[in-house]
C-alpha cells in the first residue's frame, strides 16, 4: 500500500491500487459533502478514510492520519473493548444498527456520538469497515433537561401540601398523590375508587358533583369550588378545588385538578362570623366590604362598599339590593343560594357579579350571616370581596397552563424550591409577588438573602432538619424587596434523590401578612372595646351610687342644720354635731369624686389656657410632692385654649404629679411636666383610652411622666378602676378621679409604663378657638330672707322630701308634696294659680323628672320649675337646655343653697312680669 494526495486539498485516505478506485473516489467525493463524520478502517482498526467533518470534530490533522491514527485513538478507553465486539459482528455479516459511545477529541476532550456501520466487501471478502459518526450531545442536553424538568414537576406535585388528582369521565380516580395519606389517612391505591364514595352528605358536594360533570360535557375549565370529604377516621374535611378538563380530539378524556385543605379557614370563619356583630364599630374602616340588610334591603354600608361601586351611602342606604345586580335573575340566584346555606351552615357565600354606578362590572365574593345565629328573617351582615383582578389573573393563568403546570399556576400559594445549598432553583409567579420580585429575579438566589439577622439562626435550624429528612410546618418573617416583611406560614418538605441524600426542598408559601396585622388589630380594638364598656358601667354604677348618696346626704344636712339651730350655743351635743358636719362634707366631696369618675361632675366651663395652670400651680406642686423628686417643665408658649373647668384640670394636674410622687416613693428620680399642642388623626386616637369616638384635628395635650418604678401590665389594666390601690392606705380615687374629668371634658387618656421604666401619663383635650377666659364666682348674700306663696315639692325619697319640706317652711313656704310625677301632674293642675315654684326631683318611678316637666310645661309656662338631682349642673343643664325649667339645686343642698336658688327664680319671675 501507498499513500497518495489528491490534487486538491481532501481527507486523508490510503489506495488500494484495486480496481475498485473509481467507485472509491464517488463514495468519498459525496462523503466529503456530508455534515456528519464519515470513516473507512482496515482489519486492524486504523483509518484509512474520513471526511472533512471528521478532521473538525475529533481535532486530528493530516499530519496526524498520515502517521496513523486508530479507532482507539478515537474513543475513551472504557468504549475501546465495545468497539471491539462490535467490529468482530460486523466482520461477521451484520449490520450495526446503532451504538452509543463517547468519542475523544485530539485535545481530551470527549463528546457522545452514536455510530452506524457496516463490513467493506472486496472480491467476496471483508476488508474493512465503513461508517458514519453522528454528535448526540445537543439531543442529550435536552433529554437530560427534560428528565430534570420532569423529576422537577414531579417532585412539585408529590411534595407539595396541597392533594392533586385525575379521575376520569365516569369519576373514576386514577391518580392520587401521596399527600392523601397525610390529609385524609388513605393510601393512594385504597382511594383509587369514585370521588363521590369519599364525599360527606354535606349539600354543597352536589354543587361540586355538577361543576365536574359541566367540565366534562362542555370541556369548558369551570371555577373554583369547595368540597367536603370524609377523611378514613371519620373527619370531616374541606378542600377548595381548582380543576380542568383533559381534552383531545374535541373530546373531554379526563379530569385533573388540585385541592387545598381549607378545614382550618372554614373553621376561622365560622368564629370570625360570631364575632362579627360585636365589632360592629370598626365596620366603616374596614377594608373590605362590609354591609347590613334586612328583607334585601340595605341597612348600612361602610365606604368600603361605597369605593367599589361608585355609589354614595345615601344612594345605596334604604334601597333594595337588586341596584347592584346585572339582571333579576342573578339577583334572585344569589339571594336563593345564600339563605340555603345560611339555613344549612349558618352562613352563606356566593362569587357573583355587581354593576357599578357607571355601568361597569366587578366580580365580588359575597358572604352573609345573619346577625342572630338562626334568624334568617331578620337582620343580617354580609362583606364583599373586590375578586375582579383575581379572576382576570386566573382567566390569563388558565389559558397558558398544562398538565402539572396548569396545577401549579392555580395555586394561591406560593411554591418555593431551593438545592441542597439553600438556592432557588425554581418559584412560581406567587411566590414571587409575596417578595416583590419577579421569577427572573428570585432565581439563584440563596435563602438567607431574604432573612434578617436575627433570623438566620432560626433559618439554619430548620436547614438541619431539612437534611435529616424531616418535614415541617411554621411561621416565618421573609424580608421582601421593600424592606418589609412577609409574615408566612410554610410547609416544607425535603426533596432526596434516589440514594435517599438530600439535594433540596419544596415549601408551599402562604402570605399571613394581612390576616397577622387583622388579627393584631382585632384583639387591640376588642380589648379597647372591653376597657371602654367597663368604664362607662363603672362610670354608670358610680354615678348611681352618688346620686343614691346624695339623697342620704341631703337628709343628714338639712336634719344637722335644724338640730344645730336648735340647740343652745353651749350645748355639749354641738362638739358631736360639728364632727358629723364635718364627716357629711367628706361624704360628700367622696360623692363629687365618684360623680368625676361617672363624667359628670360639676363644672365650669370656660376657655382655658393649660400652660397658665400648670405656671400658677407650680409652687403648690412643689410642696406636693417627695423631696427627693426633680421638677421639669416642658411648655409649649401660646397654647389654644380648651373648653373646661379651671378647677378640674387642677384636680388632674395634681393628681396626675401626687400619683408621680408617689411611684418614685423615697428614691431620687425626676417628674417632668409637659404641654403642647397636637394634630391627631384616627390612628393616634384609637391608640387612646376614649379616643376611638373622637374627631379628628388639633388638641392640647398635657403629660406627666416619672422615673419611678413603672407598673406591669396586671397593675395598668386596673388602675383606672374605682377603689384600686397599690398603697397601703387611700381610697383609690384618684387616677379614676381623672378619667371622670377627662371623659367629662370629651377627652381622651394613654399611658406608657414598664416594670422599673418609669410611667408617662397623657391626657388631650379639644383646641378651642375662642380666646383663654376666667371664670370668676359671685359670693352669694345670704341674711334673713323670708318667701311666700306655696311650693311644690316632687320627690320620690321620703326622707328627702322630710327634712326639704322643713326648710322651705323655715322659708315661709306653704309646701304641697308628691312622691312621683304622676302625683306631681294632678297637684299641679288643680293649684297651679297658686304656687309660687316648684322643686322638681329628676329620678323618679311611674313618672321620672322629664315627662313630669315637659307635662307642667304643657299646662302652664308661668311658674318656676327648679330641677333637683344628684348629678351636676353641668350635666343636666346640657341634657335640659331650652326645655323650659328656672333653675337647678344638686342634691345634697343646705338652707343657703336653697334660698339663693329660689331667690332667683322667684326675681327672673318678677322680671318677666314687670316688662310684661
Amino acid at each position: 500500500m501507498k499513500i497518495r494526495k489528491t490534487e486538491t486539498t481532501r481527507p486523508f485516505e490510503i489506495s488500494n491500487g484495486s480496481s475498485n478506485l473509481e467507485a472509491m473516489e464517488s463514495f468519498r467525493d459525496i462523503a466529503d459533502l456530508l455534515p456528519l463524520a464519515v470513516f473507512e478502517m482496515d482489519l486492524g482498526g486504523r483509518f484509512t478514510y474520513v471526511n472533512p467533518r471528521a478532521f473538525e470534530w475529533y481535532g486530528f490533522t493530516r499530519e496526524d492520519f498520515e502517521r496513523g491514527v486508530s479507532a482507539a485513538d478515537a474513543l475513551i478507553p472504557a468504549d475501546r473493548e465495545r468497539v471491539m465486539q462490535a467490529a468482530r459482528l460486523i466482520l461477521s455479516g451484520r449490520k450495526s444498527g446503532g451504538n452509543e459511545y463517547t468519542a475523544l477529541r485530539k485535545d481530551g476532550t470527549t463528546f457522545p456520538v452514536v455510530v452506524y456501520s457496516s463490513a467493506i466487501i472486496r472480491d467476496g471478502r471483508a476488508v474493512g469497515i465503513r461508517g458514519i459518526a453522528i454528535d448526540i450531545a445537543d439531543r442529550k442536553h435536552v433529554e437530560e433537561a427534560r428528565t430534570k424538568s420532569e423529576e422537577l414537576f414531579r417532585n412539585i406535585v408529590e411534595k407539595s401540601n396541597n392533594l392533586f388528582y385525575m379521575h376520569s369521565v365516569d369519576h373514576v380516580l386514577t391518580y392520587l398523590s401521596p399527600q392523601i395519606e397525610t390529609i385524609l389517612g388513605y393510601k393512594p391505591e385504597e382511594a383509587l375508587v369514585r370521588w363521590t364514595d369519599l364525599a360527606t352528605d354535606n349539600p354543597v358536594n352536589n354543587r361540586a358533583y355538577e361543576f365536574t360533570q359541566k367540565a366534562i360535557e362542555t370541556g369548558v375549565r369551570q371555577p373554583p369550588y369547595e368540597i367536603e370529604l370524609a377523611a378514613k377516621d371519620g373527619r370531616r374535611v374541606w378542600f377548595e378545588v381548582n380543576e380542568a378538563p383533559l381534552v383531545q380530539d374535541g373530546k373531554t378524556i379526563a379530569i385533573i385538578g388540585a385541592a387545598r385543605d381549607i378545614t382550618e379557614r372554614k373553621r376561622a370563619e365560622e368564629t370570625l362570623r360570631e364575632r362579627q356583630a360585636r365589632l360592629d364599630s370598626i365596620i366603616r374602616a374596614a377594608p373590605t366590604g362590609i354591609g347590613m340588610v334586612l328583607n334585601r334591603n340595605i341597612i348600612e354600608v361602610n365606604d368600603r362598599i361605597c369605593e367599589m361601586t361608585g355609589y354614595s351611602r345615601e344612594e345605596l342606604v334604604g334601597r333594595s339590593a337588586r341596584i347592584l345586580y346585572m339582571t333579576d335573575q342573578e339577583f334572585e340566584y344569589v339571594g336563593h343560594e345564600k339563605y340555603r346555606q345560611i339555613t344549612l351552615n349558618g352562613v352563606g357565600s356566593v362569587e357573583t357579579c355587581w354593576r357599578r354606578k357607571d355601568g361597569s362590572v366587578l366580580d365580588v365574593l359575597l358572604s352573609s350571616a345573619p346577625l342572630v345565629a338562626g334568624d334568617v328573617a331578620g337582620y343580617a351582615t354580609f362583606t364583599a370581596l373586590d375578586i375582579t383582578e383575581r379572576r382576570r389573573a386566573e382567566q390569563a393563568l388558565r389559558a397558558s397552563e398544562k398538565r402539572y403546570r396548569q396545577l401549579i399556576e392555580t395555586l394561591q400559594e406560593g411554591i418555593w424550591v431551593i438545592d441542597e445549598g439553600a438556592r432557588t432553583t425554581f418559584v412560581n409567579p406567587r411566590m414571587a409577588e409575596m417578595l416583590g420580585l419577579t421569577v427572573e429575579e428570585l432565581l439563584g438566589r440563596h435563602l438567607h438573602s431574604f432573612v434578617g439577622e436575627r433570623d438566620i439562626e432560626e433559618m439554619e435550624m430548620h436547614e438541619r432538619h431539612r437534611r435529616q429528612g424531616m418535614r415541617e410546618r411554621y411561621d416565618f418573617e421573609f424580608i421582601r424587596k421593600d424592606g418589609s416583611r412577609l409574615c408566612a406560614s410554610l410547609a416544607v418538605s425535603p426533596l432526596m434523590n434516589e440514594n435517599g441524600e438530600y439535594i433540596g426542598a419544596i415549601a408551599g408559601v402562604q402570605d399571613n401578612t394581612e390576616r397577622k396585622r387583622a388579627d393584631e388589630e382585632r384583639k387591640r380594638l376588642e380589648i379597647q372595646i372591653r376597657q371602654t364598656q367597663k368604664l362607662e358601667s363603672l362610670g354608670v354604677l358610680a354615678g348611681g351610687i352618688a346620686h343614691d348618696f346624695n339623697n342620704i346626704l341631703m337628709a343628714i344636712h338639712g336634719n344637722l342644720e335644724f338640730a344645730m339651730a336648735d340647740l343652745p350655743p353651749k350645748s355639749p351635743a354641738r362638739g358631736s354635731l360639728g364632727e358629723v358636719d364635718r364627716a357629711s362634707k367628706r361624704a360628700a366631696d367622696l360623692c363629687k369624686q365618684l360623680l368625676a369618675y361617672s363624667g359628670k361632675g360639676r363644672f365650669a366651663i370656660g376657655a382655658l389656657n393649660v400652660g397658665k395652670v400648670i405656671e400658677e400651680m407650680t409652687e403648690m406642686l412643689a410642696v406636693s410632692i417627695s423631696k427627693k423628686a426633680v421638677f421639669r417643665f416642658d411648655v409649649a408658649p401660646d397654647l389654644p385654649p380648651i373648653e373646661a373647668d379651671e378647677t378640674q384640670i387642677q384636680q388632674v394636674v395634681m393628681n396626675l404629679i401626687v400619683n408621680a410622687s408617689e411611684a418614685l416613693g423615697e428614691d431620687t428620680g425626676t417628674i417632668t411636666v409637659s404641654a403642647g399642642s397636637i394634630e391627631c388623626d384616627r390612628s393616634y386616637l384609637r391608640g387612646m383610652l376614649l379616643g376611638e369616638r373622637l374627631p379628628e384635628g388639633r388638641y392640647v395635650y398635657l403629660e406627666v411622666a416619672d422615673t419611678g418604678c413603672g407598673m406591669d401590665d396586671d397593675t395598668q389594666a386596673k388602675i383606672f378602676d374605682p377603689f384600686f390601690t397599690t398603697k397601703f392606705t387611700g381610697r383609690g380615687l384618684g387616677l379614676p378621679t381623672v378619667l371622670g374629668i377627662v371623659r367629662g371634658h370629651r377627652g381622651a387618656i394613654s399611658v406608657r409604663s414598664g416594670k422599673g421604666a418609669g410611667t408617662t401619663f397623657r391626657v388631650i383635650f379639644p383646641a378651642s378657638m375662642r380666646p383663654a377666659e376666667r371664670i370668676a364666682e359671685i359670693p352669694a348674700q345670704h341674711g334673713s330672707w323670708q318667701g311666700s306663696g306655696t311650693v311644690l315639692l316632687v320627690d320620690d325619697e321620703e326622707m328627702v322630701r322630710s327634712v326639704a319640706k322643713r326648710m322651705l317652711e323655715h322659708f315661709g313656704f306653704g309646701v304641697l308634696l308628691a312622691a312621683d310625677g304622676v302625683e306631681a301632674i294632678e297637684v299641679f293642675r288643680s293649684c297651679q294659680q297658686t304656687l309660687a315654684c316648684v322643686i322638681l326631683d329628676l329620678t323618679m318611678p311611674r313618672m321620672d323628672g322629664v315627662e313630669t316637666l315637659a307635662a307642667m310645661r304643657a299646662i302652664s309656662g308661668n311658674v318656676p320649675i327648679i330641677l333637683s338631682s344628684g348629678y351636676s349642673e353641668h350635666d343636666i343643664s346640657r341634657r335640659f337646655a331650652g326645655k323650659g325649667f328656672a333653675g337647678f339645686i344638686e342634691k345634697p343642698y343646705r338652707l343657703a343653697t336653697l334660698e339663693d336658688k329660689i331667690r332667683s327664680a322667684l326675681g327672673a319671675r318678677m322680671r318677666r312680669v314687670v316688662e310684661e
